[in-house]
């Protein structure tokens, strides 16, 4: 799949299917990318254009389209959850290591 110049073009950012299931809904946009360096991790970024962000919770899976291609004999119908706080990561303590 990695290999692949379709489904893989543009960081592989049509793998994963990204959704915001509830909180504040106003992303302007979700963009999942694999991270070459890796051997399956991806990264997500949700784009606000705005602040203050509230909280959301995000629904992360394979895309369908993607994992009847290529996992055929898996099952692929199992996705994470993610409660997202925004101002956990606006705010630096003294001992927070950047």
């Amino acid at each position: 799949m990695i290999d692949s110049a379709t489904d893989c073009a543009n960081g592989c950012n049509n793998v994963l299917a990204v959704n915001i299931i509830s909180g504040d809904r106003s992303a302007v946009s979700i963009v999942a990318k694999y991270i070459p360096t890796t051997r399956y991790s991806f990264s997500i970024e949700v784009d606000f254009s705005k602040e203050p962000v509230g909280m959301f919770v995000l629904n992360v899976g394979l895309r369908q389209s993607i994992a009847s291609k290529y996992f055929t004999n898996m099952d692929t119908s199992k996705q994470l959850t993610v409660n997202v706080n925004p101002a956990y990561f606006a705010v630096q303590g003294t001992n927070d290591i950047l």
